[in-house]
């Protein structure tokens, strides 16, 4: 197996990062069907610097949403690398054309830097992840956790979903909770896996 960093930073040498992005959204669509996960939600990842126009870069990945019969909704496409965003009015335009056909789109790293916290008021996305470095030791750090507060009152009065992401420790969680964040991923729940995982053992005596 080779790592995606090592994938992504070979296609990025080759110019060939176009299609490995396309590759990697149409393989997840696939193989999440496959799996027998089309009543989940599932968010796939995707490049926005290679997708030069939606209508031609996306027919493949749209067809394949649809021949496979998924609900749009339960597909939700995440924005990488947002702290590198340099073209908001393209960006919307991707993001307006997934909404278009009945998807829905995420932002990874929200809360790191400008152009994230830009990213947030100008794409009105269903939903905001938050990032790792927010997240570490929440629960020790209480301008954290104003700044999570604030994040969380706005994307809930715009009804935006939040996320927090690289959860990895049950202090982390219990504060996440307590601010209002009932949707997490990390380590702390699962690592990656190649096979769904529909129960988490630690969950039977989790209390928050």
């Amino acid at each position: 197996m080779l790592s995606p960093g090592y994938l992504f930073e070979a296609a990025r040498v080759t110019d060939t990062l176009f299609y490995l992005d396309r590759s990697c959204r149409e393989t997840a669509i696939k193989l999440a069907a496959v799996k027998g996960l089309k009543n989940y939600k599932v968010f796939i990842n995707f490049l926005p610097t290679v997708i030069y126009d939606p209508q031609f870069c996306l027919q493949s990945t749209i067809k394949w949403a649809y021949q496979l019969e998924w609900i749009p909704d339960n597909l939700v496409f995440e924005v990488v690398e947002t702290e590198k965003i340099t073209d908001l009015s393209h960006l919307r335009n991707i993001l307006d054309y997934y909404r278009k056909n009945g998807f829905q789109v995420a932002l990874d790293d929200v809360g790191t830097g400008y152009s994230s916290l830009d990213a947030l008021i100008n794409l009105y996305p269903n939903y905001i992840k938050i990032s790792r470095e927010l997240i570490r030791e929440i629960h020790l750090n209480p301008i954290k956790r104003d700044l999570i507060k604030a994040l969380v009152e706005v994307a809930t009065a715009h009804n935006i979903l939040v996320l927090a992401e690289g959860v990895e420790t049950l202090e982390e969680a219990k504060s996440l909770y307590n601010l209002g964040i009932y949707l997490m991923q990390g380590f702390l729940f699962a690592k990656p896996n190649p096979e769904p995982i529909y129960e988490l053992p630690m969950l039977k005596n989790f209390t928050l």
